[in-house]
């Protein structure tokens, strides 16, 4: 009764129960086309480095793909930049392709993967006779046993490293969190998003109109400040090695997938590349496309979480942006720092808004006292 017999496999009848009529119980595999994808998978990131041996396959093929770059390509900021992309990318993709098949399962104990292997026989052999059908329900049952004994292990050992070595239960929870929660539905005023393009429609136009609020901007001409732009910025190798250095891990990455470890990896072959780039930007004024685009994530605050306004947007923005704009700050800090007046305490090295308190604590304190009169 199907119009496509191909998909449904091991079919059997159930005759354990009874019904008053002759119909009966059937129990099949049903094997679906379109294998839904995990929600955790949807982005195609790259994966981080291990293993001493995927460290080095992924050096030695990013060092012959930074020497295959032509010549032509560092003209242009945009071509170089997606030639530089390129590389990391394809040294990534390339040991990416080395994975063991295995390594899904890298925490089933080896009791554990041998019923499965068993399991997977006996559900593939036709024509089971009473006893594989009896052996097959009994191994689903200790299948299913083993597999919580080991995960529950594999989880008491993760968050018992994570505790000891890093100290934080927070890295431990993400190492063994295998799904992405989706909003489901969202409400707008007196609008309701139900589907997944209407949620997204929904943010899309609701953070767009919060950001188009016009700014008025009170400088006049004259207090307009003049740049010389024949002294332009220069940054040197020491400088992003150094940024490099400071990076951090287990950073969700932006739009491109490129992660902060790949980026501290491959420094001694990056530096010279991304400084060379990180110049054009800065002496042509152009940057490339990629630093212009970024994926928002939803925090849910608090209130109802049906509510838009009750998230707060973060954007994933690109590594490699996020290296440039850090040694832009770190170059232009110490004069703006040197522009802030004496009251300006807050957000500053050095300073604390308690001085501040304390003072206005004096003050007030010694002008009662003064203005006192028994």
């Amino acid at each position: 009764m199907s119009n496509s017999p191909k998909s449904v496999t091991n079919i059997e009848v159930i005759n354990n129960v009874e019904f008053p009529s002759d119909h009966r119980i059937v129990r099949a595999t049903l094997s679906l086309k379109n294998v839904k994808k995990n929600r955790k998978h949807f982005k195609n990131s790259t994966k981080s480095l291990e293993t001493e041996d995927e460290i080095k396959t992924f050096l030695s093929n990013l060092g012959k793909n930074i020497d295959a770059i032509p010549s032509s390509y560092k003209e242009n900021v945009q071509s170089f930049y997606d030639a530089i992309e390129n590389c990391i990318k394809n040294s990534l993709k390339i040991e990416n392709t080395q994975q063991d098949e295995e390594h899904t399962y890298y925490f089933f104990s080896e009791t554990t993967k041998l019923l499965i292997k068993r399991r997977s026989e006996l559900l593939k052999t036709e024509n089971k006779n009473n006893e594989q059908k009896k052996e097959l329900s009994s191994l689903f049952k200790q299948t299913s046993k083993c597999i919580r004994k080991d995960f529950n292990l594999h989880k008491k050992k993760t968050i018992e490293v994570n505790l000891i070595q890093y100290r934080s239960a927070k890295r431990a929870f993400k190492q063994l969190h295998t799904h992405s929660d989706w909003i489901q539905t969202l409400n707008r005023g007196r609008n309701q998003a139900m589907t997944r393009k209407d949620v997204l429609s929904c943010a899309t136009e609701f953070y767009r109109d919060l950001y188009a609020t016009i700014i008025y901007d009170a400088r006049t001409e004259t207090e307009t400040t003049e740049t010389n732009t024949n002294e332009a910025i220069r940054i040197q190798e020491e400088e992003v090695l150094k940024h490099i250095k400071k990076l951090k891990h287990e950073k969700s990455p932006g739009p491109d997938g490129l992660r902060n470890e790949s980026l501290k990896i491959g420094a001694p072959l990056l530096t010279k590349p991304l400084t060379c780039i990180f110049n054009m930007v800065l002496s042509t004024g152009q940057a490339p496309k990629q630093w212009y685009s970024s994926d928002i994530i939803l925090l849910y605050k608090k209130g109802n979480p049906l509510d838009i306004a009750n998230y707060r947007p973060i954007s994933l923005l690109s590594t490699v942006y996020k290296l440039f704009t850090s040694i832009i700050q770190d170059k232009i800090n110490p004069q703006i720092d040197s522009m802030q007046p004496v009251e300006q305490a807050g957000f500053r090295s050095g300073f604390s808004t308690m001085d501040h308190i304390h003072t206005m604590e004096q003050v007030m304190e010694k002008y009662s006292v003064s203005t006192y009169k028994p």
